[in-house]
């Protein structure tokens, strides 16, 4: 499989070691001894009226059976990116050719537009919105500093079905900038599609920083 030419250049972050636990069913991150529930777990307690009918549309059997081939295929896909650009020439030995063919998608837009990375999967928390995550990416895109977060998908996304995804990378925007001090107003939200060709969708983070706040201030309340 091709690979660029240049390595990825790297200005690296300080990374904070967070370790990981379960409690039921939910991930939290341990910071300095207090738990934080991941974005993920946040965001995923929202209600989803498309992802419920489609559930009772085909079943609840045939959807466990497609969302967990589709979220094997997208794990493999992931590690793909992480370790392409960490620029590991074996980032695709052993991966089948279904997640081989969605990493491909996105390649040419990591090479083209990706600067340097200031990090990739790396540990992010904040004590004001009172969550953890990994990242997939923080990078300078284009002149400006960016998060870049990979989706994978069966078939093409529509906007309005995606707005959980803004909220996560405007999240990890903020945690970049309370830790770092680097303010990031742009995201890229790049999805791989199985059925379909590849989508970006490129975001400002602050026309969703007040409903973001909302979102995870809400949801400590109410936990």
């Amino acid at each position: 499989m091709a690979i660029r030419q240049e390595p990825f250049k790297y200005q690296p972050l300080q990374e904070y070691a967070l370790r990981t636990v379960t409690k039921n069913g939910k991930r939290y991150y341990d910071v300095d001894g207090d738990y934080l529930p991941s974005v993920t777990t946040v965001l995923s307690s929202l209600p989803k009226p498309g992802l419920d009918a489609w559930r009772e549309r085909v079943g609840v059997d045939e959807a466990t059976r497609i969302m967990t081939e589709a979220s094997t295929r997208g794990t493999k896909a992931h590690k793909m990116w992480e370790e392409y650009l960490r620029n590991d020439v074996d980032f695709a030995k052993g991966m089948m050719p279904s997640s081989i063919m969605l990493f491909k998608q996105l390649q040419p837009w990591l090479d083209l537009n990706i600067d340097f990375l200031y990090g990739n999967e790396i540990a992010l928390f904040s004590k004001s919105l009172h969550t953890a995550g990994r990242c997939d990416a923080i990078a300078s895109v284009n002149g400006r500093p960016a998060i870049v977060d990979f989706k994978t998908s069966t078939n093409p996304k529509k906007e309005e079905w995606i707005e959980t995804y803004f909220y996560q990378v405007t999240a990890y925007a903020m945690m970049v900038e309370e830790l770092y001090g680097i303010v990031v107003e742009d995201a890229y939200i790049l999805i791989a599609v199985a059925n379909g060709t590849p989508q970006s969708f490129p975001i400002r983070t602050r026309h969703y920083k007040e409903t973001v706040k909302g979102i995870f201030n809400s949801y400590i309340t109410n936990s």
